[in-house]
Order: C-alpha cells, then structure tokens, then sequence
C-alpha cells in the first residue's frame, strides 16, 4: 500500500462519509432530519479540513445518534444505516489510535560521554530506580498480549500504519461479504500472517467484524451487523 499521511486517509475517509449522508438525505422523508445530516456532513467537512480532530470526532458522534434515530423511525433502512455506523465507529476508533502516544525509542547515547563520566554516571542509579523501570516495561509487554498467545504485531509498528492495515482489511471483508484469512492475505503480501490475526482479532473486538466456522480453512469473517 502506498505510504500516506494520517490527514489523508482522515479526510478521505471524512469526504465518503459526508457523500454518503448528503445521499440518504436526499430520499429521506423526514426533511428536518434530512437538514440535520446535511449540516453535520458539512460541519465535519470542515472540521477535517481545520485538522481540528477532537471537533471531528464531536461530528461524528452526532452522525451516529441521528443516524441512529433515522433507523429507529423508519426514515433510514437497516443496511444503510449498519454501513454508515460502521464507518462512523471505525474512523472514531482511528481517531483513538492516533492520539494515543507512541512509546518512546531509546537513544543509545552513552558513546557520547567519556569512560571515566560513564562509570561515575553508572554508580549514581540506584538499584530503586532500576527496579522501576523493569516494572514499567514488564506493565507494557503484558499489556499488548491478547487471547490465544497472539501479541502486538512484529518491530510494534506505529498505530497510524496498523489503522490504514486495519481500514484495508475491512474494506475487502465488506466487498467479498464472507472472507478467509487467504483472501485477505492476498491484498496484504508482505504482511506476515501472525500480523494478520493480530488486526482481525482487534477488529472483532472493536465489534466492525466477526469470525463465523468450525476452524481452521473453514474460518470465515464477515462484517458485524450495527
């Protein structure tokens, strides 16, 4: 996949929302309810052009309640409404992604100094405070392991990388319906299939898909119903 920014794939995915409302509003019965999709398909038009994200995110969950009383009240179909709410609830959570701060790689700094201030600078950490940080590291590492053994995908590639993986890999479950895990390998080829799982198994938890067989070959997934 080409390598885009996070404001690109943010406004694009942004633009195919607020089309789509400007759509169903144009067949809606229900004129004001009508008026209120087309406004706020502007207002996050606007607000992904600002790069103003928390006021983007604002937008969208105005979106999902009126679109959600649409298919409550008939106004909006089942199928519309499902399709619009879980692109609504996958750009949110891309949103989530984004703004979560990376960890911080360490810098190997210790050439810089000479041998006798290395040493001198050696004894000065106390034994607390390495402690502490083995603590730490240990927190992170159990913290990314999920069910079945399967843990964050290999080098811990950058959140913005893994939600583009993520948009991809329900894009094509939503155009074949049913998908196998060699389907969508097929679009993904030099992601390794430990990865793979990785990003279905999240995606089925953020409840966008779901995993539907016996196992194995017989393992399809589809995308979850709103």
């Amino acid at each position: 996949m080409p390598d885009i920014t996070f404001g690109q794939f943010f406004s694009k995915k942004a633009f195919e929302i607020s089309y789509a409302l400007f759509r169903i509003a144009s067949v809606a019965h229900n004129r004001r309810l009508a008026g209120h999709l087309e406004e706020r398909a502007l207002n996050l038009l606007d607000a992904t052009a600002s790069g103003d994200y928390k006021r983007s995110k604002s937008m969208l969950d105005a979106v999902e309640y009126i679109v959600r009383l649409g298919v409550e009240i008939g106004t909006i179909s089942d199928k519309t409404g499902s399709v619009i709410l879980g692109e609504v609830r996958y750009l949110n959570s891309a949103i989530a992604e984004f703004d979560e701060p990376s960890k911080l790689p360490d810098i190997d700094i210790e050439s810089i100094f000479s041998k006798d201030f290395q040493a001198e600078l050696k004894v000065k950490i106390n034994d607390g405070q390495k402690e502490e940080q083995m603590i730490a590291e240990n927190s992170i590492d159990t913290e990314i392991e999920i069910d079945r053994g399967i843990g964050e995908p290999e080098g811990q590639q950058s959140s913005f990388k893994m939600v583009i993986r993520q948009s991809a890999i329900v894009d094509r479950i939503r155009q074949f319906g049913n998908c196998r895990l060699k389907d969508i390998q097929e679009i993904l080829p030099d992601i390794s299939e430990r990865t793979i799982r990785y990003d279905l198994q999240k995606l089925a938890e953020q409840g966008l898909i779901e995993r539907t067989g016996s196992g194995g070959p017989a393992t399809y997934y589809k995308v979850k119903n709103a």
